[in-house]
């Protein structure tokens, strides 16, 4: 896909919210702030949460950087998009995460969340797929 085509995807709340894995519902508040709902899994811990998601940095059609704390603030997050063309209809998509939780048992479900990061980037990649097919 061509990189605006990629770009206007992913800068879009909404369909930023779609293709979030766990994202079931986007209330934007303002341009560069937004409420998601959405529904965590890391192995056989499952839950529902709030998270205000912030845009911290953003460069039109290249980057996007995005901070997400939950409202009842135990669990943070940062999500990193690159964009870079790699011909005149294809887009490379680069995406970092970091993802942290607090409160008591912060250690056991930090352990858990590493060890499925790469399985939420392998999902959020394949929703980016779809979505944009």
């Amino acid at each position: 896909m061509p990189q605006e085509t990629v770009w206007n995807l992913l800068n879009n709340p909404i369909t930023l919210g779609k293709v979030v894995p766990g994202c079931e519902e986007v209330t934007i508040l303002s341009e560069n702030e937004w409420k998601w709902r959405v529904k965590f899994t890391v192995g056989v811990v499952s839950r529902r949460m709030e998270a205000i998601a912030r845009v911290l940095e953003k460069k039109s059609m290249s980057w996007l950087s995005i901070k997400l704390d939950s409202v009842e603030n135990d669990f943070k997050a940062t999500l990193v998009l690159g964009l870079e063309n790699e011909s005149g209809s294809s887009t490379r998509v680069k995406v970092s995460a970091n993802i942290e939780a607090r409160g008591p048992f912060q250690m056991i479900v930090n352990q858990m969340i590493k060890g499925q990061l790469d399985k939420l980037i392998v999902e959020f990649a394949a929703n980016v797929s779809k979505e944009l097919s």
